[in-house]
């Protein structure tokens, strides 16, 4: 399995774990260029 083909299964796991109207939490992100706020919340939207 190629690195395309293991990215898009991973991603389609995620899609079945939180699907569309999935309301989220972002506990925390860690270092990140683009930082977001801890305790974040969110609805999957695709």
């Amino acid at each position: 399995m190629n690195e395309y083909d293991r990215l898009y299964r991973q991603a389609q796991r995620y899609k079945e774990l939180y699907p569309k109207g999935t309301r989220i939490l972002l506990l925390h992100i860690g270092d990140d260029p683009r930082p977001v706020e801890d305790d974040m919340r969110g609805t999957v939207m695709f």
